[in-house]
């Protein structure tokens, strides 16, 4: 999974009086994409979009109309233009300015820039450039993007985001579970342009969270993520208007036939499939 060392409190429902992903995004983003340089982006997409194809349809090659796809977290970008490429028009969204950065250089490579946004706001809160955008058909976030925010802020995320959806829309989410749990332990890698990096991996069963620290030139930085059960996550996105359709296994080294319905507790990787149900309105802020 993506994503100054921890020292923000945590609240009761989990939550850190700093935004202490946001920050950590912001300061892995040189090297982000080094880090992750073996993933193969072109066939990750190629799977969703076997997946996106049986529960929404989605691109239809007779619609001259371009459907509208949101890539939630989307970071450097790496994702956006086989989106693209798929038949979509794309608008990626990330809380990281440094994290956009690099995606509006990767952009300008794309042969399908055209079809590209991108646009740099908080999915915890209302995002005007999303909100005054026309209507999303279909949404995505890969990387385990749930897993970034405790509990307590998964339905204000979705319940933000219902708002930007057409009626009917689905989301595709991949979101690692307290089966995933990893081991403690330290790895070192040094990446292509020669930067070393330590990664500490240091989980809490008892609270199904993750620690993962990176030191590299000098310095520490960390990142925190929640393993979510999945009555957590249905819970969250009842209470924000959507219904959790389908709970896929994705086992990407079945290239021809990489999904299959979820068995809970098995350690394969979990992907939803949410379609939204209430009808859209601009959310008010959650204290």
């Amino acid at each position: 999974m993506a994503r100054k060392a921890l020292g923000a409190r945590a609240t009761r429902d989990g939550r850190t009086d700093a935004n202490l992903n946001t920050r950590f995004y912001e300061r892995i983003a040189p090297i982000y994409d080094s880090l992750y340089e073996d993933a193969d982006t072109e066939e990750a997409v190629r799977q969703w979009r076997l997946l996106v194809k049986r529960k929404a349809g989605l691109p239809k090659p007779a619609d001259p109309t371009l459907p509208r796809l949101l890539d939630l977290g989307c970071g450097t970008g790496r994702y956006l233009d086989p989106w693209a490429t798929a038949g979509f028009s794309v608008t990626g969204v990330d809380a990281s300015r440094s994290m956009i950065a690099w995606a509006r250089e990767l952009r300008k490579t794309s042969p399908w820039a055209s079809r590209i946004r991108l646009v740099c706001c908080d999915l915890r809160k209302p995002c005007q450039a999303l909100a005054t955008s026309a209507h999303f058909d279909t949404a995505v976030a890969h990387l385990n993007f749930f897993n970034l925010f405790p509990p307590g802020e998964i339905s204000k995320v979705l319940r933000h985001l219902a708002s930007y959806m057409t009626d009917g829309a689905r989301l595709f989410t991949d979101c690692a579970s307290p089966w995933l749990m990893p081991e403690p332990g330290c790895e070192r890698s040094v990446l292509s342009d020669g930067t070393a990096v330590e990664i500490i991996t240091t989980p809490d069963a008892a609270t199904t969270t993750v620690i993962r620290s990176y030191r590299f030139r000098q310095s520490e930085i960390s990142e925190k993520y929640w393993l979510h059960s999945t009555s957590t996550l249905k819970d969250a996105a009842a209470s924000a208007g959507w219904q959790a359709e389908n709970i896929w296994a994705w086992k990407p080294e079945r290239i021809h036939d990489p999904w299959h319905p979820f068995d809970e507790g098995e350690d394969s990787h979990r992907v939803l499939v949410l379609r939204v149900q209430s009808p859209r309105q601009h959310p008010r802020e959650v204290s």
